[in-house]
């Protein structure tokens, strides 16, 4: 009985796990992965401080946190990290404002105005084994509600 249970002392075989490649982990990681996107030339020029392209400052820094809120998943520690080491970062960033910071209402603002974020996806992992590109995968905002209430 045991042997038909257990397995007769046998080790089990082990499973070829499929190579699943991790989500960005740093602002490094994220700012390459943003600067090779579609809209890179945006967001590189804005990463590195060029606003010519909005009416103000104030509208450029929304329109990089707006990026940043898909690329960092809506993580407000790391889209600030990250905000600060664009050319856009000026005092007025730490500005006390409505009890909070000109910095910290302007990410929320993008966090809550987001409707889709960065995901990994794959066609299959045979593709990913032999070196295919890794697509991204967008989610809904109820999705990023339901993970954010779990």
């Amino acid at each position: 009985m045991h042997e038909k249970y257990i397995g007769g002392g046998r080790e089990p075989s082990a499973v070829p796990r499929a190579y699943v490649p991790a989500l960005p982990a740093t602002a490094n990681d994220i700012i390459t992965l943003a600067g090779k996107a579609k809209n890179a030339p945006r967001f590189n020029a804005l990463m590195q401080g060029d606003y010519s392209g909005y009416v103000s400052q104030s509208e450029a820094d929304m329109a990089l946190c707006n990026m940043l809120a898909f690329w960092c998943r809506c993580d407000a520690d790391m889209m600030d990290c990250i905000y600060r080491q664009s050319g856009l970062m000026r005092e007025k960033w730490d500005r006390r404002q409505s009890g909070s910071t000109y910095g910290a209402i302007t990410i929320q603002k993008a966090i809550a105005d987001c409707e889709k974020v960065y995901e990994l996806k794959h066609r299959n992992h045979r593709s990913l084994r032999q070196g295919s590109q890794v697509k991204a995968l967008l989610y809904t905002q109820s999705s990023i509600q339901h993970r954010t209430s779990l």
